[in-house]
């Protein structure tokens, strides 16, 4: 037997499992970075969606009864914000001011309506977002539970090191 052979087998076959170990350690790193985006993908952004949605509506109600001018651009500017935002830190500002907002005018209106379909309308357009506010603290937690466990395993060995070469930062919580 030719001892060569062997050393080249060995260092062929050490090369082989250290890539296979990179490989296998860079695609958990990944899946499990998407897995926790999907979270928010699936559970947050669609409410997120709806409550913008409903504080338009809001708006466009309030034009129409011609109330509060300054409430009214006070929560058009923070939805404008809430719409603009992508950062998730800086959108659950913005989804806090956004809640603010939509509150104070929706407050204003009460029992102000022209007519009563309107009236019945404003309560339908508040129990609406405040439906999609309860999902969105539900799945707010949701996430945020399992960015912060992600996020604690991403510290130790040997997630750490796949963590810098694949790229994958921390996950960004909604709070």
């Amino acid at each position: 037997m030719n001892f060569k052979n062997y050393k080249t087998a060995a260092m062929i076959m050490g090369l082989m499992i250290a890539a296979a170990v990179f490989l296998g350690g860079s695609k958990a790193v990944i899946q499990k970075s998407d897995q926790i985006e999907s979270i928010y993908v699936q559970q947050l952004q669609p409410e997120l969606e709806r409550q913008s949605q409903y504080a338009a509506s809001l708006i466009v109600l309030a034009k129409n009864e011609n109330k509060d001018k300054n409430l009214i651009e006070q929560l058009e500017a923070d939805l404008k914000i809430f719409n603009e935002t992508t950062a998730k830190h800086e959108l659950y500002i913005a989804f806090v001011k956004l809640q603010s907002s939509f509150d104070a005018l929706k407050i204003s209106m009460v029992g102000q309506m022209s007519v009563v379909e309107n009236d019945r309308l404003l309560n339908q357009i508040y129990q609406n977002f405040y439906s999609a506010y309860d999902l969105i603290s539900r799945s707010k937690e949701n996430y945020n539970q399992a960015a912060k466990k992600w996020n604690e395993e991403l510290t130790h060995f040997p997630i750490s090191i796949f963590k810098e070469i694949v790229g994958k930062g921390n996950a960004e919580l909604f709070a």
